[in-house]
C-alpha cells in the first residue's frame, strides 16, 4: 500500500511535533491516495548550494537525513492564497501569508491537515522505504507495515 514521504527541515518538524503546525502546504495533492493516508516526515540534512551571481549560500537545516516521524493526513483542501488573508491558514501552517503566497507563486495549492504524529525512537533511513534519494518536496513510498502494526497495538 502507498503512503507519502515529505521532506522538512528540523525546525519544521519541531513545529509539527509541538503542535504549533497542524498542516503542510503543497503545490499538488496525491492523485493515487485518498484521505486519510500516512505521511512519513523526512528530516532534511544541512546543505550548501551554489547560487549563480550570488556565490555560496548555506541553508542550515541541521537535520539527520532520515525519516524521524509519521503522521496521518486526514484532509486535503484546495486553497488560493494569492492576496488573501486567513488567520486559520497562518496558524495551521505556522508561517506568514507572505511566505504562503511566495511558495504557491500565485497559483492554487493544497493544505494537507495532519494529526496523530508518532516520533520514532530511532530515525529510519530512506532506504527502508524503497528510496535512494530524499524527496524534493514529497513522493510516494510503500507503507511500512511494521509501523502500522505498532500503531494498531498502541490504540
Amino acid at each position: 500500500m502507498l503512503a507519502v514521504m515529505y521532506g522538512m527541515t528540523a525546525d519544521e518538524i519541531s513545529a509539527v511535533v509541538s503542535g504549533k503546525r497542524s498542516a503542510i502546504l503543497m503545490k499538488k495533492k496525491p492523485k493515487l491516495l485518498n484521505t486519510p493516508f500516512i505521511v512519513y516526515l523526512y528530516e532534511k540534512r544541512g546543505c550548501l548550494r551554489n547560487i549563480p551571481k550570488i556565490g555560496y549560500t548555506h541553508y542550515r537545516y541541521d537535520g539527520r537525513g532520515a525519516v524521524v516521524a509519521e503522521c496521518i493526513c486526514h484532509t486535503v483542501t484546495r486553497t488560493n492564497a494569492d492576496g488573501m488573508y486567513d488567520n486559520d491558514l497562518n496558524r495551521m501552517l505556522c508561517m506568514p501569508m507572505r511566505e504562503i503566497c511566495e511558495r504557491l507563486e500565485g497559483k492554487p495549492g493544497y493544505v494537507w491537515q495532519i494529526e496523530d504524529v508518532k516520533i520514532y525512537e530511532e530515525p529510519k533511513p530512506i532506504e527502508d522505504f524503497g528510496k535512494n534519494a530524499p524527496p524534493n518536496e514529497w513522493c510516494y513510498v510503500e507503507r511500512r507495515m511494521q509501523n502500522e502494526q505498532q500503531r494498531q497495538d498502541s490504540e
